[in-house]
């Protein structure tokens, strides 16, 4: 039986769409998730991936069972340092449904790998959640997507990542606490290249039977 699970998406995967591309720079600390982000600290920016059954990360089709029901997606970023008390507002809808607001509280220091959205349990099937930044307040940066798998298999599907000409963030980032654990991509295609390797070896296996059979009728005496 498959363990439930989720697939971490990077804020640098092609599964997610930047708009306005210029809008968003290239960011990065120690204490992100693979030590990437993308922020913006333009309003009206947005974010948007798309998803349902079986999960596209470069190219690399992932295919498994899982025992939870529905889908689920949550968004993880880091709150802006301001010397100042300051807010972050950003947005996030579903399928064009309901708007869910998050206030992020900026500090002295920034505040990595925070949760700021959750949706709800959605049906297995295509969606879209957009993310927005609101305010003008600091800047608003994305980490990562966890992806809660459903009992079929899931894809998402997305256009162009950031343009690589964007600069990098500010250097006056320091380390914090370590990346946050999740269920990473490798192993799962691990396992799905386990299975592709034993539907080739039973090929094989009818192949040689077949061949067998038709050497042995070959080697037969025709009957007069």
């Amino acid at each position: 039986m498959a363990v439930p699970g989720v697939i971490q998406i990077d804020d640098r995967n092609p599964l997610i769409y930047y708009s306005p591309n210029a809008s968003w720079t290239r960011g990065g600390n120690a204490s992100d998730y693979d030590a990437t982000s993308t922020f913006t600290s333009t309003p009206g920016a947005s974010a948007s991936i798309t998803f349902s059954g079986r999960v596209q990360s470069f190219h690399i089709y992932v295919l498994t069972n899982w025992t939870t029901k529905g889908i689920g997606i949550s968004v993880w970023g880091t709150i802006d340092r301001l010397d100042t008390p300051a807010f972050v507002l950003s947005s996030y809808s579903v399928d064009g449904g309901p708007t869910t607001t998050y206030n992020a509280t900026v500090q002295p220091q920034f505040q990595f790998q925070q949760n700021f959205f959750q949706s709800g349990t959605l049906t297995p099937a295509s969606h879209t959640l957009v993310v927005t930044y609101l305010t003008s307040n600091g800047r608003y940066f994305i980490d990562y997507f966890f992806i809660t798998p459903s009992n079929s298999p899931i894809t998402a599907t997305s256009t162009s990542p950031v343009s690589s000409s964007s600069s990098s963030v500010s250097t006056s980032i320091t380390a914090g606490n370590s990346h946050s654990s999740g269920v990473r991509i490798a192993p799962i295609v691990g396992g799905s290249l386990g299975g592709l390797a034993l539907i080739i070896i039973m090929v094989l296996v009818v192949l040689v039977i077949w061949l067998r059979n038709k050497r042995v009728k070959k080697n037969q005496p025709d009957c007069e």
